[in-house]
């Protein structure tokens, strides 16, 4: 694992101004394998751009698009109104149940329930905290249970540092193997305060019995690359 890791460092990606490509690229990997998702889980799906990749990749899906901020959410829905498989939750994904206060920082798809690092750093300036905005927050689990979900065919998380605490609240579902793959977004270098790492990410998953199948949008600042997308599935 750590050797993956360090060749990451060692071999830094420049940041991507084309976030949708790598996304992409990973749902023409799985079409290529012949799979057809009936179920779509996205946690954070901001204004809808990856969502409306997924509405023309897989228009047979049921989709459920998941965004906590009142402004993004207001988007997503203004973007996706006309997509008849996509239903849209303005809540927070976490590792509780209740309320919680989420940070809306200058740029806005680095809003996150984690306090940005104070360290100066090249993107410094994307995380300048704005204000925060009280939101409801559930755990996937309670999510799943909530709305009848039996089975997740893709599981897609874009959280900003608390993607480690959205899998601690979905124990049950990762436990019983529900969920067939996942893309989830990770920090080899810390950006928010008390985040875990990929590294502590990747063992959680181990212990689910999932495996790491391959990694795009490597994103780098001054130490290296700090970001990434990872896709995991069942073992």
């Amino acid at each position: 694992m750590f050797n993956r890791i360090r060749q990451l460092f060692l071999n830094p990606f420049k940041p991507k101004t084309n976030k949708p490509g790598g996304f992409i690229d990973f749902l023409s990997n799985l079409s290529h394998l012949g799979f057809t998702p009936q179920i779509i889980v996205e946690i954070g799906a901001h204004y809808g751009l990856l969502t409306h990749e997924l509405c023309s990749k897989f228009p047979c899906a049921e989709i459920y698009a998941i965004e906590p901020a009142t402004i993004a959410f207001k988007n997503l829905k203004q973007n996706l109104q006309d997509v008849d498989n996509v239903k849209m939750f303005k809540y927070a994904i976490g590792n509780y149940n209740g309320r919680a206060l989420l940070n809306i920082n200058s740029f806005d798809e680095t809003n996150s329930l984690l306090q940005a690092e104070e360290a100066s750093t090249s993107i410094s300036g994307l995380l300048k905290h704005e204000s925060s905005e009280e939101v409801e927050i559930l755990t996937l689990d309670t999510f799943c249970v909530v709305n009848q979900i039996s089975s997740i065919d893709l599981l897609k998380i874009d959280a900003q540092g608390y993607s480690y605490e959205i899998l601690e609240g979905a124990q049950r579902i990762m436990k019983l193997q529900i969920v067939k793959h996942l893309f989830i977004e990770a920090e080899l270098q810390t950006i928010y305060k008390n985040e875990k790492l990929f590294p502590e990410i990747e063992e959680l998953l181990n212990g689910y019995s999932y495996r790491l199948v391959q990694t795009y949008n490597c994103n780098s600042l001054d130490r290296g690359t700090a970001w990434a997308d990872f896709h995991f599935a069942k073992a």
